[in-house]
């Protein structure tokens, strides 16, 4: 029966066929849909003139078989194998998007490549799909760009399992379709050897070589000159082709596509790994967004808050870059109580005085008073003063032994510091804390000499200098007596 009559009808009354997708020298495929589980779905049926040959029947059949027992990402699915009269189809998962050939085709046609990432991320995951049917005994004998599907998420899927090994290419392959598949033939499969998985990854090699190149290593008038190059001729190096391309994927295709099989990969899964080191090589390193808060003792202080006079209520920004700075960037999860923001980085409960404060709102306050020595005489330091005036109870005062830290030596800057400029959650820190002791650092002093060795050295220096003159009268004394003798 003709192809072209299926559009429209329905298989088994159930699978209605609605349009060609593609067809090949031993198939058919088309997008149908399926009311019992409303999806759309692809029906791959055998061509006509192989209905009639039993032996690639059966073998067709047990290879549905085989392959609906697949369970992988990257691998298609099969979900049901039937015949109608002298029909017989499989029913697969519909991958919804372009096959690697076509969107090679329309690279070329915009005189464009495919990026190196992407090339490696769908062989890597072909790779994968291979791994898998391999450690299966199933040994796909057909890997090309048109067998590998890339659906709208970018997600690879290896397609058409098994059609090569089921019939040889030179007996039931329509003419000229021999020279696609000749592309990706692996040497023993050009010399009729026993095949094994080493076969699939040369193909997957000519299909990387392809994918970054955009054309493939070896190519022919005809596919006897075809297959001669592939047994003869050495791979060509990727660089020459795409000079950016990294050397290490010079040597995976080397690898891949050795003469000799023992020379190649042994197995996807090593292809695989070399693949993605290559891949991670190409991509940059992934920046870390790390939140975090900032330990206590290395936080800065929080900028004050101000309060108006004579208003009874508080305000507590948290919008304010000001107010939040020393939290570091926290999450909601990590942000602290209200109660407890002013005091998270020392750890210390707050107290009754904060707790006021926090729970509400603060406006703005005005200049505060200039009158600084009337403040440090009453011993109540500016910013409480401030909060008195807009009756707010005030933090505690501050203990004597605060008194004596700001009586004591601190320069006039650190007096300001303490007096005023100290948010108030820090201040009630302060007022709770024990008596301080200020310890002022001074220079070491060195232990001088006593007073009488001090004059002992005095005396013996007045001597030596004696003595030195002493030196000089009898020198003289003695040259005037050699020049001038007595007669």
């Amino acid at each position: 029966m003709a192809e072209q009559n299926w559009l429209g009808r329905s298989l088994n009354g159930r699978y209605k066929i609605e349009a060609l997708l593609g067809q090949g020298g031993m198939s058919a495929v088309y997008k149908a849909y399926d009311p019992n589980l409303n999806r759309a779905v692809a029906v791959k049926l055998i061509h006509p003139h192989l209905s009639s040959n039993e032996d690639f029947i059966w073998r067709f059949k047990k290879e549905a078989s085989v392959v609906a027992g697949l369970r992988h990402p990257n691998i298609v699915q099969v979900f049901d194998y039937n015949t109608e009269a002298d029909a017989h189809y499989m029913v697969l998962e519909y991958i919804a998007g372009q096959s690697v050939q076509e969107a090679l085709k329309e690279l070329r046609k915009n005189n464009a490549r495919m990026s190196i990432a992407q090339a490696l991320k769908v062989i890597i995951e072909i790779c994968d799909a291979l791994a898998y049917a391999h450690r299966r005994g199933t040994i796909h004998r057909d890997i090309k760009p048109a067998n590998i599907m890339l659906d709208p998420q970018g997600r690879a899927v290896l397609m058409d399992f098994g059609i090569v090994k089921i019939v040889g290419s030179t007996t039931h392959t329509a003419a000229g379709a021999v020279v696609g598949t000749a592309r990706y033939m692996s040497p023993e499969v050009i010399r009729g050897e026993p095949l094994d998985e080493r076969s699939d990854l040369y193909s997957l090699g000519v299909t990387l070589f392809e994918m970054v190149s955009g054309e493939p290593p070896f190519d022919a008038r005809t596919a006897i000159a075809l297959l001669e190059r592939h047994i003869r001729e050495p791979v060509p190096d990727i660089r020459d082709f795409r000079p950016e391309a990294p050397a290490g994927l010079s040597r995976v295709i080397y690898k891949a596509m050795e003469k000799a099989r023992e020379a190649r990969y042994p197995s996807a899964v090593e292809m695989a790994a070399d693949l993605r080191e290559l891949l991670d090589g190409l991509q940059p390193a992934p920046v870390l967004e790390v939140e975090f808060s900032p330990r206590a003792e290395s936080a800065p202080p929080p900028a004050p808050l101000a309060v108006s006079a004579g208003s009874s209520t508080e305000q507590w920004t948290d919008s304010s870059p000001q107010s939040l700075s020393f939290l570091g960037e926290m999450t909601t999860a990590e942000e602290p109580a209200p109660a407890e923001k002013s005091l998270s980085t020392s750890g210390i409960p707050p107290a009754p005085a904060n707790e006021a404060l926090l729970a509400s709102s603060i406006s703005p306050a005005p200049a505060s008073p200039p009158a600084d020595k009337t403040l440090l005489a009453s011993g109540i330091p500016q910013a409480d003063k401030t909060l008195l005036a807009s009756g707010i109870p005030p933090a505690p005062a501050s203990p004597p032994a605060d008194k004596t830290l700001l009586a004591s030596g601190i320069p006039q800057a650190d007096k300001t510091l303490l007096a005023g400029r100290i948010p108030f959650g820090d201040k009630t820190l302060l007022a709770a804390s024990p008596p301080h002791k200020v310890e002022t650092a001074s220079a070491p002093v060195k232990p001088g000499l006593p007073p009488i060795a001090k004059y002992l050295i005095a005396g013996l220096a007045l001597l030596f200098i004696l003595f030195l003159l002493l030196l000089v009268v009898i020198g003289g004394w003695f040259l005037f007596q050699m020049f001038f003798p007595f007669s």
